[in-house]
């Protein structure tokens, strides 16, 4: 069963043409859909603004079970059919740390703060 902070695999992402799999962290559940924020891990030749504003490093990547460095990306945040985009016996590839959870909330409220926090992470009061 997937729920939010989990990292699945998923194709399918409505606004960008993809021919493989790639890893988002489910940020939220309503219904049929995921809301999800893509997560990269190509970062060296991104842009300054972009590595500092949009890009929020997952620190604890090894441990999780992810394969190399990662960030998310919540520039990007997607709706996602769960019954069109996912397999129905989809299983999380990992789930971010309690840490990466924390920065994850810091760093939306710092640089994209249309994002409702409180919905998502309920526990940061700032």
């Amino acid at each position: 069963m997937v729920k939010p902070n989990d990292i699945i695999a998923t194709i399918g992402f409505i606004d960008i043409d993809m021919s493989k799999q790639r890893p988002v962290l489910i940020l939220q559940i309503i219904g049929k859909y995921y809301y999800v924020f893509p997560i990269t891990s190509k970062y060296k030749n991104k842009s300054q603004f972009i590595k500092k504003h949009r890009y929020c490093k997952i620190k604890d990547w090894e441990e999780i079970g992810l394969v190399k460095p990662s960030w998310i990306d919540i520039g990007h945040l997607v709706k996602i059919n769960k019954d069109k985009a996912l397999n129905e016996n989809i299983n999380p590839i990992a789930t971010l740390s309690t840490d990466d959870i924390t920065r994850l909330a810091d760093f939306i409220l710092d640089n994209n703060p249309k994002i409702k926090i409180q919905e998502q992470f309920p526990y940061k009061n700032k």
